[in-house]
C-alpha cells in the first residue's frame, strides 16, 4: 500500500506572525486527509522545504505531495520549490514527488473572497453594492502570470455582482499599489469602500495593508473602508489544499504555459525563458543544455551525473503523456541501478510542438519524438545501459 504524505510550505516572516496559522492548517489538512502532513517554509523560517522533505522521506512515506499556502504560481512555485523537489528525488530515490498548483484559482477560493467581501461591507453604513468599491489586493511578484491570475480573480468576483468597482492592487514589485488603486477608485465617488486582502495566513504583508488602508481612512473621512478578513483560518481551505493535492499527483500543470514567462517569449521578459534567471543562482552541472535551447526547468544536482534526461511536460507534451514518460524512465533508471548517474527531469517547451512527447538525452544531445512510457523504458535499456540510440524514435541531435 502506498503511503502517502503532504508537504506544506508556507511563505515564512523573521516575526514568525504567519506559523499559529500555517500550524493549525497543516493541522487541520492532517485530520482531513488521515495521512503525514508536514509544515515548511520558503524562507525567513525554519524548517525550510528541504528540511521538510526529508523529515517526511525519513518516515517511509512513499509518495510526497508538496502544496504551498501560496493563492498564485509565482517564483517560488514555479522555480524554488522544483529544485528543492529535483535535489529530494536525488536523496530520496524509493520515493515519488509531486507538486499541486497553487490555491487560488479555485471556486471556493473566490467564494471565501466574496464571503469576505461580504462580511466587511456588513461592516459599513449599509450603503448598496451599486455604492461599493472593492479592491483585491496580492502580494505582488516580478512574474506577471501571477500578476494577471489576481486580475482574473477580481474579474471573476465582479461577475454577477453590481459594486461600483471591482480593482486589483499589490504590495510590492509590481503596480498599481494599493494607495494608487484607492485614489483610482475613490474617483467614481463611491459611498463605502472594502479592501480584501488575498491572503492566506497574517504576516508582514497583511500589517502594511492595514497601515494603508489606515492612511486611506484619514486622507478620505467622508468614505467609509473596511478591510475585510484573510481567508484564513476556514474549514474550506483544507477542501481546497487537498482538491489541489489530488490535482498533483495527476500531476496536472501548475499554471499556463503559454503565459508564463520562463516557458514563453513574453516582450520584455526574453531574459527569463526557461529560467535563466532563476538557474544562474543555483549551481548546474557542465553538461546541461542551454536554458535558452532546451527550456530547462531551473534545478541543480548533489553530483555531476553521466547523463540528463531532459522530459517535455509542457502545454503540448503534457496532454499527451509527458508526465507519465519522465515517471516511467525514472522507473526504469530505478530498475536499472542508474538513479545515482542519470537525472531524469521535466523540461519546459522544447519548440517540437506536435512531435512530442519529446525527451532529450544529454551529453549526446540526443531528442526522441512520440515517446511512451513503454518507449522510455527501451530509451533506458538501449541508450543509457547499452549506449545504443532508439532510432525508431529518434528526432534530431543539438549539441550542449
Amino acid at each position: 500500500m502506498v503511503k502517502d504524505a503532504i508537504l506544506l510550505v508556507a511563505h515564512g516572516s523573521r516575526s514568525g506572525e504567519d506559523r499559529p496559522g500555517a500550524e493549525a492548517l497543516a493541522e487541520a489538512v492532517r485530520r482531513s486527509a488521515g495521512c503525514a502532513v508536514g509544515l515548511s517554509y520558503t524562507e525567513l523560517a525554519s524548517p525550510d522545504v528541504t528540511e521538510g522533505l526529508d523529515l517526511l522521506a525519513a518516515s517511509g512515506v512513499r509518495r510526497i505531495v508538496v502544496v504551498t499556502t501560496a493563492l498564485l504560481a509565482a517564483g517560488h512555485l514555479k522555480s524554488d520549490i522544483p529544485e528543492h523537489i529535483t535535489r529530494a528525488r536525488a536523496r530520496h530515490p524509493q520515493c515519488e514527488f509531486f507538486l499541486a498548483p497553487p490555491l487560488g484559482m479555485h471556486p471556493l477560493v473566490l467564494g471565501l473572497l466574496r464571503e469576505r467581501g461580504r462580511a466587511a461591507a456588513d461592516r459599513l453604513q449599509g450603503n448598496p453594492p451599486e455604492e461599493t468599491a472593492v479592491i483585491l489586493v496580492g502580494r505582488g511578484s516580478s512574474d506577471p502570470d501571477a500578476n494577471s491570475d489576481l486580475a482574473k480573480l477580481a474579474r471573476l468576483f465582479a461577475e454577477g455582482h453590481s459594486y461600483r468597482s471591482v480593482e486589483t492592487a499589490y504590495v510590492g514589485v509590481t503596480k498599481p499599489d494599493l494607495p494608487t488603486a484607492i485614489a483610482h477608485a475613490m474617483r467614481l465617488e463611491p459611498r463605502s469602500m472594502v479592501v480584501i486582502p488575498c491572503l492566506v495566513l497574517p504576516g508582514a504583508i497583511l500589517g502594511r495593508i492595514g497601515e494603508e488602508v489606515g492612511r486611506a481612512h484619514r486622507r478620505y473621512p467622508w468614505v467609509p473602508i473596511a478591510q475585510a478578513e484573510i481567508l484564513g483560518p476556514d474549514p474550506r481551505l483544507v477542501e481546497v489544499v487537498l482538491s489541489q493535492v489530488a490535482k498533483g499527483i495527476r500531476q496536472e500543470p501548475i499554471g499556463r504555459c503559454d503565459v508564463c514567462k520562463y516557458q514563453a517569449h513574453l516582450p520584455g521578459f526574453e531574459k527569463e525563458l526557461g529560467g535563466v534567471k532563476a538557474a544562474r543562482r543555483i549551481a548546474k552541472h557542465r553538461q546541461l543544455a542551454d536554458a535558452d535551447k532546451a527550456g530547462a526547468v531551473p534545478h541543480a544536482h548533489p553530483w555531476t551525473p553521466e547523463h540528463h534526461v531532459l522530459v517535455c511536460v509542457a502545454e503540448d507534451c503534457g496532454p499527451k503523456g509527458g508526465r507519465a514518460v519522465l515517471e516511467s524512465v525514472r522507473q526504469s533508471l530505478r530498475k536499472s541501478g542508474l538513479s545515482k548517474k542519470v537525472i531524469a527531469t521535466p523540461t519546459l517547451c522544447l519548440g517540437r510542438c506536435g512531435e512530442g512527447p519529446m525527451a532529450a538525452v544529454y551529453p549526446e544531445g540526443v531528442w526522441y519524438k512520440a515517446m511512451t512510457p513503454e518507449s522510455a523504458q527501451r530509451m533506458v535499456e538501449s541508450h543509457l545501459v547499452g549506449g545504443k540510440w532508439l532510432s525508431e524514435h529518434f528526432d534530431l541531435q543539438i549539441d550542449a
